[in-house]
C-alpha cells in the first residue's frame, strides 16, 4: 500500500502574524509626529551618545507604534514570495479540475500554472534586483525579512541573505583563501613543503567566527 500523500500546506496549520501597515496616511502622520518633535530635548539631556541613541530609538519606536496600525494576517506554511494573486487563482482552478476530474482543464491548467510560476518568480527576481540598483535597501529588508530563522531553500533570496551573513567571514592571507557560492562556503589554501600551519591557523578562525 502506497503511503497517501498530504501537502505541507495540510499538514502544518495556518499561523497569524501581527505586521505593521505602512500606508500613506501612516507615513504622513508619522512624518507629522517627527515634524512637531524637538529633538534639541534629547540632545540636552542625554549623557553620552549611547544614552542619546537608546532615548532617540525608543521615542521613534514609540511614535511607530502610535502612528501607524496594525494587522494580523494568515500565513501558510507554502507561502512564497514570489506568489502573487494571479498564481493563487490558477491553483484555485487548478484544485476545482482535480475535484471535477476534468482531464482537459487538468492538462490545460497546468500548463497555464507553469507559466505563471516562472512569471511570478521571474517578476521577483527583478524587483529584488531593481532595488539593489537603485540602492534602495529599506524596500530590500522587507521582501527578504519574511522569515523567522536561516535563509528558505528555493528563494531568489537566499544567495543574498548567505552573502550578507557571511561577508565578513573573510582570509587574512591570500594564500588561504574563502571560496563562496550560493549557499556553501570551502577553504582553499596553499601548502608548501608539508606546512599547514597557515591552513589550520585559518581553519581555526573560520570555526571561531560560526561560533
Amino acid at each position: 500500500m502506497r503511503p497517501k500523500y498530504k501537502p505541507l500546506v495540510h499538514r502544518e496549520p495556518p499561523t497569524r502574524k501581527t505586521c505593521t501597515a505602512w500606508t500613506s496616511d501612516a507615513w504622513n502622520n508619522l512624518r507629522a509626529s517627527f515634524d512637531c518633535t524637538d529633538w534639541t530635548i534629547f540632545t540636552a539631556t542625554a549623557n553620552n551618545i549611547h544614552e542619546l541613541a537608546d532615548t532617540v530609538c525608543s521615542y521613534i519606536n514609540f511614535c511607530v507604534d502610535t502612528a501607524v496600525p496594525k494587522k494580523t494576517v494568515r500565513v501558510y506554511s507554502n507561502n512564497k514570495p514570489w506568489v502573487t494573486k494571479e498564481i493563487k487563482k490558477v491553483l484555485y482552478r487548478k484544485k476545482l479540475a482535480y475535484k471535477n476530474n476534468n482531464r482537459d482543464e487538468k492538462i490545460s491548467v497546468q500548463k497555464e500554472l507553469k507559466s505563471v510560476i516562472r512569471k511570478g518568480k521571474d517578476d521577483y527576481r527583478k524587483k529584488i534586483e531593481n532595488y539593489f540598483e537603485n540602492n534602495n535597501m529599506k524596500d530590500v529588508w522587507k521582501d527578504v525579512l519574511t522569515t523567522d530563522t536561516g535563509a528558505p531553500q528555493g528563494t531568489v533570496s537566499s544567495p543574498f541573505l548567505f552573502s550578507l551573513y557571511t561577508s565578513d567571514c573573510r582570509s587574512s592571507n591570500d594564500d588561504c583563501v574563502f571560496d563562496k557560492y550560493a549557499d556553501d562556503t570551502i577553504q582553499i589554501g596553499l601548502i608548501t613543503d608539508d606546512d599547514d600551519s597557515l591552513y589550520v591557523e585559518q581553519k581555526d578562525a573560520f570555526i571561531k567566527w560560526c561560533k
